[in-house]
């Protein structure tokens, strides 16, 4: 094989080709893979949502399989909005597509019927999560049984970008599954870190606000606040003596 002159170059010239070439039909063959995998979410689409003469052409909407409510009669659905834009790149599939989450459908098994936990499909749904009957909790799992959903909804396009998305300030909202009440608990220009409850019943919130992060809690029976406070900063730069935790040595 040769290594120099003339031919060596030629050589060498041939196999840098030949990779950029095979790496070339791999992206390509990645993009139109994970393009159709994208159309494949169509399948799912349903009738529930009345479509404008316009928006026909460019959206589609469809549930999700649902979830079981633990300890309840009723599942959980999540409404998603299927979107298709131009793919910029040269290649067969000549669309892109994306989905979110606009709004979620409570399906009462034992009475056959179902209801909408918001109004239309001009809002996204962020993270969502159960809280349960605090009499439920701390024992068998299996016992616990779920009272209300706090969720995240962006439903105003407040930073002005022509669209409603995960930019702009969220509402971080408590729905009770028997009543259909709603309860706000934070919003604002936030962004919401954790919600988790604790074993005696209590709803703890994270959030980023600005330069500060607190931690609010919250009552799981009526959801009012109890307490909020900011939590510590730390700083990149060395500590001096004076800040520098003193280590001792026990007897």
């Amino acid at each position: 094989m040769p290594t120099s002159g003339f031919f060596g170059w030629v050589w060498r010239f041939n196999a840098l080709a030949i990779a950029a070439a095979a790496i070339g039909a791999i992206v390509v063959l990645g993009l139109v893979v994970a393009s159709w995998l994208g159309r494949g979410d169509w399948r799912h689409e349903t009738g529930l949502v009345d479509l404008g003469r316009n928006e026909a052409q460019k959206a589609k909407y469809g549930l999700d399989r649902g979830a079981a409510v633990e300890g309840t009669a009723y599942v959980l659905h999540s409404l998603q909005l299927y979107t298709s834009q131009p793919n910029p790149l040269p290649i067969k599939s000549s669309h892109l597509y994306g989905s979110r989450t606009v709004n979620l459908l409570l399906v009462d098994g034992a009475n056959a019927k179902g209801r909408w936990l918001f109004d239309g499909v001009r809002q996204v749904i962020g993270v969502q999560n159960k809280v349960f009957d605090p009499a439920t909790l701390g024992g068998d799992n299996s016992q616990r049984r779920a009272v209300a959903l706090i969720v995240e909804v962006f439903s105003a396009d407040t930073n002005k970008d022509g669209e409603i998305d995960f930019g702009d300030d969220v509402a971080l909202i408590a729905y009770r599954f028997d009543s259909g009440a709603r309860v706000e608990l934070l919003t604002g220009p936030l962004a919401i870190a954790s919600v988790r409850q604790l074993d005696d019943g209590k709803i703890v919130v994270m959030y980023e606000v600005g330069e500060k992060t607190v931690v609010a809690n919250f009552d799981a029976r009526d959801f009012r606040p109890l307490a909020r406070g900011e939590l510590p900063r730390l700083s990149t730069e060395r500590p001096t003596d004076q800040d520098a935790p003193v280590i001792t040595r026990g007897d």
